[in-house]
């Protein structure tokens, strides 16, 4: 949204709406909120025309951006996103464009269609078909199932099985979601723990953990021995400090959103985190009256157990009489025990290693992918 604030980076890199240069707007005003696989964003409602592929598609109410924390957004190459799935999932009841599309008779058939490029050199990522199928990009049959669940493109399963590997998930069947427009597969823990490591994926929280660890380590020794691990976390920004009033602390605006690196592969600069940690040597006493809770996340609760651990782990010992690499030597390894105990959740593959990984192979609606 062309509302947003001067120093929202992701606003600064991409192309905005700008509701005054159009004739055709209409205010809504309505708040909203949204959580992705990947990062989030939040603003406002609005209404005006779109147009699409060449299609007017009248009174659409869609979303103005106008906050995106952490990096997802920033470093992304698109300006915004347009939901395809059933109206019964849209933020505020706002009905998507290919429903009002249909609504408004402006397709040939109740049909969208999706060829995703595999080669990434080629300049043409890909292409979106509304109200069709393009044949030139497919041979033999479609194999069509039913929507099993109107929200996310739902659908029955018939198994998933690893080449050569000792391993079916999926036994008798189960229930799919297809979705071009989220950065993730998701599926149960347990399932998708399994899949995982029979391909050979890497969980991301733990490669990140240990990433932090490194990087953090030098700035969290210097000052645990006189600030608590709620302090040093939340100025570190990896918890969010809220005020009696449920609104979030002046002092951890700065740099807060470190939590974000859980959604993207985000590490704050280490400008930022010395900037953070002088906070806490300049604010000492004005943050513990500030602190009045802290909200959880992953990276927080990561943290502040690493912290807490460390502080358990000296008792009894005078800060100034140990060494640094001795702090550093006992927060590693504080800290390298939350890593260790992290659950596995997200996790990635080497892109490089793709061609050696094993086929995974889905039944769906009676045939083989």
């Amino acid at each position: 949204s062309k509302s947003c604030s001067y120093f929202n980076i992701a606003c600064l890199l991409h192309s905005k709406y700008d509701s005054s240069a159009s004739s055709t707007y209409v205010k809504n005003g309505t708040e909203f909120a949204i959580q992705y696989g990947s990062g989030s964003l939040s603003g406002f409602m609005s209404q005006d025309t779109l147009t699409w592929a060449g299609i007017e598609v009248k009174r659409q109410v869609f979303a103005e951006a106008v906050d995106e924390p952490g990096l997802a957004f920033v470093v992304a190459k698109f300006d915004g996103i347009l939901g395809m799935g059933f109206p019964e999932i849209a933020v505020e009841q706002a009905v998507p464009p290919f429903n009002m599309m249909l609504d408004q008779e402006l397709l040939a058939e109740p049909v969208f269609a999706f060829w995703l490029n595999r080669d990434p050199q080629d300049p043409d990522g890909g292409e979106l078909v509304l109200g069709g199928i393009d044949e030139a990009h497919y041979t033999g049959d479609i194999t069509w199932v039913p929507v099993t669940r109107r929200g996310y493109w739902q659908h029955d399963m018939d198994g998933i099985e690893v080449e050569g590997k000792s391993l079916s998930i999926c036994k008798g069947g189960c229930t799919g979601i297809a979705d071009t427009g989220t950065s993730l597969i998701a599926g149960p823990t347990a399932d998708v723990d399994a899949l995982n490591k029979a391909i050979g994926a890497t969980p991301t929280v733990r490669n990140q953990c240990d990433s932090l660890v490194k990087e953090y380590i030098p700035l969290m020794a210097q000052y645990l021995s006189e600030f608590s691990p709620e302090q040093v976390c939340t100025s570190l920004g990896m918890c969010e400090a809220d005020d009696e009033d449920g609104q979030v602390a002046n002092f951890g605006k700065g740099n807060r959103k470190l939590s974000a690196m859980l959604d993207a592969k985000i590490v704050l600069a280490q400008k930022q985190l010395r900037e953070g940690l002088d906070r806490i040597g300049m604010d000492g006493e004005q943050l513990l009256s500030d602190l009045k809770r802290v909200k959880k996340s992953a990276a927080c609760d990561m943290c502040q157990r690493a912290a807490g651990m460390y502080k358990e782990s000296s008792k009894g010992t005078e800060f100034h009489e140990l060494s640094e690499t001795a702090l550093r030597s006992m927060l590693e390894e504080s800290m390298g025990g939350v890593c260790a105990a992290a659950p596995n959740g997200q996790a990635s593959v080497d892109c490089a290693q793709i061609p050696s990984m094993p086929n995974v192979k889905l039944t769906i609606g009676g045939v083989e992918w």
